[in-house]
């Protein structure tokens, strides 16, 4: 796994996004960007997931999903 980053906090410490990780070393598989920061008493909030796939030429696209509340 490593030291990669896990979550993304706002100077309020209210959680703005997480990240998913792959087996491989550096392997970001996704990113959940929530589009209101979702504080400490909040179950869900909207959010938008990016998608961080490699092809078979290695080549990293990034598709995005649209979560409503």
């Amino acid at each position: 796994m490593g030291f990669g980053v896990y979550l993304e906090l706002d100077g309020n410490h209210h959680l703005v996004a997480r990240y998913l990780y792959g087996d491989e070393f550096d392997q970001v598989l996704a990113r959940v960007v929530y589009t209101s920061p979702l504080s400490s008493g909040e179950a869900s909030a909207p959010y938008v997931v990016q998608w961080y796939l490699t092809d078979q030429l290695n080549f990293r696209r990034r598709t995005r999903i649209t979560v409503p509340h």
